[in-house]
């Protein structure tokens, strides 16, 4: 079964949000980019060495994204439009290192569809592949999808605890399931947790 779309939290201080996705803003889907194929990742290494995590790849939500580190614009996690970021704050780590990460877009920006559009369609199971400057991948399976409001998201320990025996990879976006704020910014989040596959 497909999981419901979250949107991100807004957060201040320790907290983190996405902005941008307000009540005019529309739901189409994105477009699939084809991949080559590359050396797996082994994470049954305790400290594999990683070289720069340069992209993100999930069939299932039409993604196959340029990745960069991002941090805080005015107290939350606000990407530009079309941009797909890990988060660089508050302890967490790039993806596929010891620790969870943060991988914040938006599902529109200003009406538009952005790369998060069809976050929603992933289910568990489906993978979700990192890429790195060195050309080798490292691949997740989704383990959860939930729809969680933005301010319960802020202190989730799921993604912002230490998580410092395992890696964690949290894919977060704007959701309009628990309806609109008086800003006309969304209530909730959509939360997608995914955990390594070993090789």
């Amino acid at each position: 079964m497909p999981m419901r779309r979250l949107i991100l939290a807004s957060f201040t201080l320790v907290c983190v949000g996405l902005a941008g996705c307000s009540a005019g803003d529309t739901n189409p889907s994105t477009s699939l980019v084809a991949s080559t194929t590359a050396p797996s990742r082994d994470f049954s290494v305790s400290e594999s060495p990683l070289s720069a995590a340069v992209s993100l790849r999930a069939p299932t939500a039409g993604v196959d994204q340029a990745l960069a580190p991002g941090g805080l614009n005015d107290g939350i996690i606000n990407p530009e439009q079309g941009d797909l970021i890990w988060f660089d704050g508050y302890d967490r780590v790039e993806p596929g290192h010891i620790g969870t990460s943060v991988v914040a877009a938006h599902v529109t920006y200003e009406g538009e569809p952005d790369v998060f559009s069809d976050l929603e369609d992933v289910s568990v199971g489906d993978p979700i592949t990192i890429r790195y400057a060195d050309g080798a991948e490292a691949t997740f399976a989704v383990t959860a999808a939930e729809v969680i409001d933005k301010t319960e998201v802020q202190t989730d320990p799921r993604v912002w605890g230490a998580q410092d025996d395992a890696r964690r990879l949290v894919l977060i976006t704007c959701d309009d399931a628990l309806g609109f704020r008086e800003d006309g910014h969304r209530s909730a989040n959509l939360v997608v947790f995914a955990s390594p596959i070993e090789q």
